[in-house]
C-alpha cells in the first residue's frame, strides 16, 4: 500500500454520497481553481434551484455558491485557514465580470474537520464575537460575519445520517465497527464514491484491519491488484498454503513496517527472508 492515502477525493466522494438524495439539484466541483494562480478550495457545491431544500442536517444552510474546506485525519483546522477560507469567499465574490453578478448572501462557507478546533472556535466566540450554535451532532452554525459558516466535526456526526463521512478517520476499532463497514460497502462496491472512500479508510486503518485476520469479499476486490502483486512476488508460503495466508503474511509485513520495525526483524517474526520483505514493501 504505497503512496499517500488519498483522504481529499474521498472527503469529495463522501460527500456526493451523503447528498445523493440531492445530487439533481446539485453541481459538486473538486478543488475548484480560484484563479489562474494556483488558489483553490477543495470543494464548490453550486445548488441550481436557488430555494431547493437539501434533505441532510449539513445542507440547511447551503445557498447558491457553497465553499468547503477539508481537513484529513492527519491535518488539523487552524485559525489561519479560517482567515484563508474567508479570502477564497471574498475573492470568489468579486472575480467576475460584472459588479455583484455573485451577490455576498449567496455564498456560505463550510469546515470539515476530524477533530474538533478548540482555538479556532475559541478565537471566532471570543475574539470575533461570532455566534456559534450547535446546529446538530456535530455540526456548528457560526453567525454574525461576512458569510454564514459552519464547522463538521466529521468523526462526531450521526452514523445514521452521516456513516460515510463520519467513518473518514483513522480511529476505527477492530471487530464490529470494520466488520460493519464492509458489510455496508458490499453494497456499493461497484461504486466509483464509495471505492474511493472505502479504500482511504481501510489504508488509514490498516493496522486494525489486520487484526480481523480474515479477509471478506469486499476486501478482495479492492485490494485485488495488491493482493495480485503479492503473489506474483514469489510468496512461496503463500502459494503453498493458500492465498489466504499470503495475504495476511502480507498484511503483517506491512503492519510492522508502519510500527516502525526494521526489514531484519520483520523478516525474524515472520520467519521469511529479508529479500522477501524488501519485496512486500516495494
Amino acid at each position: 500500500m504505497d503512496g499517500p492515502i488519498q483522504w481529499h477525493p474521498a472527503f469529495y466522494s463522501a460527500l456526493q454520497i451523503e447528498l445523493a438524495a440531492d445530487a439533481s439539484a446539485l453541481i459538486f466541483e473538486s478543488e475548484h481553481l480560484l484563479s489562474k494562480k494556483p488558489m483553490q478550495i477543495d470543494v464548490i457545491i453550486i445548488k441550481k434551484p436557488d430555494n431547493y431544500h437539501i434533505h441532510k442536517t449539513m445542507g440547511h444552510i447551503f445557498r447558491r455558491y457553497n465553499l468547503i474546506e477539508y481537513k484529513s485525519p492527519e491535518d488539523y483546522l487552524s485559525i489561519n485557514d479560517f482567515y484563508k477560507v474567508l479570502g477564497y469567499g471574498c475573492f470568489y465574490q468579486s472575480d467576475t465580470l460584472k459588479v455583484m453578478e455573485i451577490r455576498p448572501e449567496e455564498i456560505t462557507l463550510t469546515f470539515a474537520s476530524s477533530h474538533f478546533p478548540k482555538k479556532l472556535m475559541a478565537h471566532m466566540k471570543e475574539d470575533l464575537h461570532l455566534r456559534i450554535t450547535a446546529y446538530d451532532t456535530g455540526i456548528f452554525h457560526v453567525q454574525g460575519g461576512i458569510f454564514p459558516i459552519q464547522v463538521l466535526i466529521t468523526g462526531e456526526l450521526s452514523k445514521k445520517d452521516y456513516y460515510w463521512l463520519q467513518h473518514l478517520r483513522k480511529d476505527l476499532k477492530a471487530g464490529g465497527e470494520i466488520k460493519a463497514l464492509i458489510e455496508n460497502y458490499e453494497g456499493h462496491k461497484k461504486s466509483i464514491l464509495y471505492q474511493s472512500v472505502m479504500e482511504a479508510i481501510i489504508r488509514g486503518n490498516w493496522a486494525e484491519t489486520e487484526a480481523e485476520r480474515k479477509m471478506c469479499d469486499a476486501l478482495k476486490e479492492l485490494f485485488a491488484e495488491d493482493f495480485k502483486q503479492s503473489e506474483n512476488r514469489g510468496l512461496q508460503k503463500g502459494l503453498q498454503q493458500g492465498l489466504q495466508k499470503g495475504i495476511q503474511l502480507t498484511k503483517t509485513v506491512f503492519s510492522l513496517s508502519h510500527q516502525g520495525f526494521s526489514v531484519e526483524e520483520i523478516a525474524r517474526q515472520c520467519n521469511i527472508s529479508k529479500e522477501q520483505v524488501e519485496e512486500i514493501l516495494q
